[in-house]
């Protein structure tokens, strides 16, 4: 749902910070976000009125960059829907 909105976000020419958890195991410690960034991508029907929109998403992680946050004029959180969480 975060990957959509920022999506739209980007659709309307506004740059988008996309942070998600941090994957300790891998090297890349923002392979979720930028996973997500890729479905979109791929996608159909399009979540890019302009494939060149998904430039505007930087991908991050909430261990690593939540003071990215600290510079946001305005923020949308997006938790997967399981009741645990």
């Amino acid at each position: 749902m975060g990957a959509g909105i920022a999506s739209h976000v980007a659709n309307a020419g506004i740059p988008v910070v996309l942070l998600d958890v941090a994957r300790d195991a891998e090297e890349n410690r923002n392979a979720i976000a930028q996973g997500a960034i890729k479905r979109l991508l791929e996608s159909s029907p399009p979540a890019f009125m302009d494939r060149k929109n998904a430039h505007l998403i930087t991908p991050g992680n909430v261990d690593d960059h939540l003071e990215w946050l600290s510079r946001a004029d305005w923020i949308a959180e997006a938790v997967v829907e399981r009741l645990d969480v």
